[in-house]
Formats: structure tokens, C-alpha cells, sequence
């Protein structure tokens, strides 16, 4: 994705599709979702396929290394760039591709014999991503007449916003509120202000007299 595709994706900001019609809009929000698609379907074959290579490499299979590596590239095009879903390349299926395309069923045994520290080590990979889905409430109550405010909820003179962390990928994220207080105390001076004016005028209406 490009900067501002990163924005309106991740950071849900209503000003990009200013000037764009329905269909401009359908069109360009499908767009984004299959860039994303693709980098989450690409992601998780990146870390099968790695689970996959660590436990080949920790036996030293040299033969089964330059295989997977050789035909990394042409799997993943194959069998999940065109996927219409976000499809997860687990384990056992990129396995079993693998015995398909090489005629072989090591790779299966392979998995079979270290199934539970195999997919043990992917959702250890796997971890990193989850900090994203982590999200955090925050709640400012402002005095007086909410003006403006970049929160998706407001509530009379409070703002709320709901920040995960893939709204933090693209760039730092501003809290913004401003309100209005009506200042008594200037109505107050104000008024004492008038109210000796005027009376300086009637003493002086008076003398005149």
C-alpha cells in the first residue's frame, strides 16, 4: 500500500474519499483490501514455509533445503497469490504441495514426527502480529461545548477513541479535542465595565444640567 491507501485502510480517515463518488469509493476500498489481503496471506506462508525450513536445516538435509528454497516462489504463486480469501498456508498443506511437486512424502513425515513443535514454533513466529489487535480506550470529558474533536464517538461534552495498533503502523496518532467555556468572570468585568460607564455619563449628564 502507498501512504495514503496505509491511512484510509489502517487509520479509518474519512477526508480521503472526499470527492469520490459511490462507485469511486467501492472501487477503491476493494483495492486496498486486496493489497492487504495479499500481504496477510503472504505473511503467513513466509512463516510455515520458515518452520518448515528450520526443522529440514536442523537435519542437516542440504538436498531438502535447496528444494524448498528453489521452489518457494513458484508455491506460494501457485497456490496462494490468487486466492480470493486471506487463505493461511499452514503447515501441513505447504507439506504436503511440497511431497506433490517433488514426489515424495518426506515432508509430511516430516510434520507427522514434529507436528506439535512445528506448529508450536509458528504461532511463536506468528506472536509479533498479535500486538496489533491490541487496543486501548481513552476518554476525555472537556468543559463546556465540545467544538471539534478527531474521535470516532462523541458523547455530549466527552470524546472516546478506540486506538489499535495498526492505526500506530503508518505514523504517530494525534489525540485532538477543543471546546468552548463560557467565562463568567469576563461577563461579570463586562457588565461592572458598562455599568460604571453609564453611570459616569448620568453624573456628568447631571452637572451639565
Amino acid at each position: 500500500m502507498n501512504k495514503k491507501e496505509q491511512i484510509i485502510w489502517f487509520c479509518g480517515d474519512n477526508s480521503a474519499y472526499n470527492g469520490l463518488s459511490g462507485m469511486e469509493l467501492k472501487d477503491k476500498l476493494n483495492g486496498i483490501e486486496s493489497k492487504f489481503g495479499e500481504w496477510y496471506s503472504r505473511s503467513q506462508y513466509e512463516i510455515n514455509w520458515e518452520v518448515i525450513r528450520d526443522f529440514i536445516l536442523a537435519q542437516g538435509d542440504t538436498t531438502n533445503i535447496y528444494r524448498l528454497d528453489e521452489s518457494k516462489e513458484a508455491v506460494y504463486k501457485n497456490h496462494f497469490s490468487t486466492q480470493d480469501t486471506w487463505g493461511d498456508a499452514q503447515i501441513d498443506v505447504l507439506c504436503n504441495i511440497f511431497d506433490k511437486i517433488y514426489q515424495t512424502k518426506y515432508y509430511s513425515e516430516l510434520y507427522l514426527k514434529n507436528k506439535e513443535a512445528m506448529n508450536n514454533m509458528g504461532e511463536e513466529k506468528i506472536k509479533i502480529a498479535e500486538v496489533l489487535y491490541n487496543s486501548i480506550q481513552f476518554e476525555l470529558s472537556m468543559p463546556s461545548i465540545l467544538l471539534s474533536s478527531n474521535a470516532r464517538t462523541l458523547n455530549n461534552n466527552s470524546a472516546i477513541w478506540k486506538i489499535d495498533g495498526f492505526r500506530l503502523l503508518t505514523d504517530n496518532y494525534t489525540l485532538h479535542a477543543e471546546s468552548r467555556v463560557i467565562n463568567y468572570w469576563a461577563f461579570g468585568v463586562t457588565l461592572l465595565i458598562i455599568l460604571t460607564i453609564l453611570g459616569a455619563f448620568v453624573k456628568l449628564y447631571r452637572c451639565t444640567r
